[in-house]
């Protein structure tokens, strides 16, 4: 006999009454005035999770000052007028499928301007970056005609927009555990050698440690970002300009979540002129 789950008339009610009122909602007009919220004059923030574990939004949801909860609700004032949105957050929004893919298109098309990228997750190697066959699928959302819209495909088109860069945790910052290198047996000999990552995965920033290059070294997209890590040249508080951006790791596993909002916070200010970027150690 099946073990059937324990569970009380009120909590029954409960999650039939949310079930009904999910299914009621027209998720086409949610969509739409999510990025009419987000067009409104904020500063977004897209977070976009590649290959991670949700570790750092696991953080970010426990953060207290301030909490979520003030983020998604608009509620984050910051010094100076406007507030900041969470436009795109693939664990916590509401939208999903299509709906949420919406979203992101709409930062790509430019409809979301200004809005601060942030990365969470490892990034493996597509085919166009020179992965093997079938490395697409290793991490992707979405699809146009048929084949996947890879993670690192994502982060060309996004690049090209955002304002500023902010990677959570170590596999978003440098490539993390996954992008370690692995054993690999050799058939018929008592040695091994050494391997890299099956994915290929890497992080934003290069890696000093291992000499793992990262997205920043390898996407032409991402030259801005490359000129201002690597001190060519710097910003004053409000100056957004195409060819010199910035980028800060907020490493970690995870990243402590008051601390990732806090940059983000950080780096809000500094869109609106409020404040200088923070200084960076040789880790960025």
């Amino acid at each position: 006999m099946t073990n059937l789950p324990n569970i009380s008339r009120r909590d029954f009610v409960k999650l039939a009454g949310s079930t009904a009122f999910l299914a009621s909602l027209n998720w086409d007009e949610l969509v739409r005035l999510a990025v009419a919220q987000a067009q409104s004059g904020s500063i977004n923030i897209v977070w976009f999770e590649a290959q991670d574990c949700a570790g750092n939004t696991t953080a970010l949801i426990q953060a207290t000052e301030p909490d979520l909860i003030d983020v998604l609700g608009g509620s984050f004032h910051l010094v100076g007028p406007g507030n900041v949105k969470l436009a795109f957050h693939e664990t916590v929004m509401p939208e999903w499928g299509e709906g949420a893919l919406d979203i992101l298109r709409a930062a790509v098309e430019g409809k979301l301007d200004p809005f601060v990228l942030v990365l969470e997750g490892s990034f493996p190697q597509d085919e166009k970056a020179g992965g093997p066959p079938g490395s697409d699928y290793y991490c992707y959302i979405g699809d146009e005609n048929g084949k996947p819209i890879s993670c690192v495909e994502w982060m060309r088109r996004l690049l090209k927009r955002a304002v500023a860069v902010v990677a959570v945790g170590n596999c978003a910052s440098y490539g993390g555990l996954v992008a370690n290198k692995v054993i690999e047996r050799v058939q018929g000999l008592p040695q091994s050698k050494w391997s890299d990552s099956p994915t290929g995965a890497v992080g934003f920033f290069d890696d000093p440690i291992r000499g793992i290059k990262g997205l920043v070294s390898q996407l032409p997209e991402a030259e801005p970002f490359r000129k201002f890590i690597s001190g060519q040249c710097s910003l004053k508080p409000g100056e957004i300009r195409g060819d010199c951006r910035p980028a800060v790791a907020v490493p970690g596993c995870p990243a402590n979540g008051n601390g990732q909002l806090r940059t983000l916070a950080a780096l809000v200010l500094w869109a609106k002129g409020l404040l200088p970027l923070p200084e960076l150690d040789v880790y960025w």
